[in-house]
């Protein structure tokens, strides 16, 4: 299943349920889907997700040379979250219908 991250502007990233529950956890969260955050919390989540694939392997190693890192995948997700801090906006994550 696809999970779709979105802020209430209506900018989104999406995901793949196993990956979205990674990126979820790496942000000190349960990884709960459905889920959301309010905008005093964004930064501080935004901050763990950083410092977390900051010490991820690059670009796959050692697993698979051609398996994006977690750093790549969490991109979006990161930029969709500084994006919200800058907007004073929420995060919310659910199934995409």
């Amino acid at each position: 299943m696809l999970v779709k991250f979105k802020t209430g502007a209506g900018f989104h990233s999406e995901y793949l349920e196993g990956v979205a529950h990674d990126l979820l956890k790496l942000m000190g969260l349960s990884g709960h889907i459905p889920g959301a955050l309010e905008k005093g919390d964004l930064a501080a989540h935004l901050e763990k997700l950083k410092v977390a694939v900051s010490a991820e392997p690059v670009d796959g190693e050692p697993f698979d040379d051609d398996a994006p890192s977690m750093k790549a995948r969490a991109k979006p997700l990161m930029d969709l979250i500084e994006g919200a801090i800058r907007d004073e906006d929420y995060l919310m994550w659910d199934y995409k219908k």
